[in-house]
């Protein structure tokens, strides 16, 4: 198992490895690719992203995770 840092930023999920490699996920990106907001039969999206608060809100905080 790896060690990965991650960070709940103003927009997106950061994360970072010990090697020293980074990636970022926008929030908004993370909601639309999230399985959970498919339907089960159709595969089809059922949350309409352009009605999304344009600022929504997210907890901010760092904490070291294992992923």
């Amino acid at each position: 198992m790896t060690n990965v840092n991650v960070t709940l930023g103003a927009d997106a999920l950061s994360l970072s490895w010990p090697d020293g490699g980074t990636a970022d996920y926008p929030y908004i990106w993370l909601r639309d690719n999230c399985p959970s907001g498919l339907h089960p039969d159709t595969q089809e999206r059922m949350a309409d992203l352009t009605q999304m608060p344009e600022a929504p809100w997210w907890p901010r905080q760092s904490s070291p995770d294992r992923i």
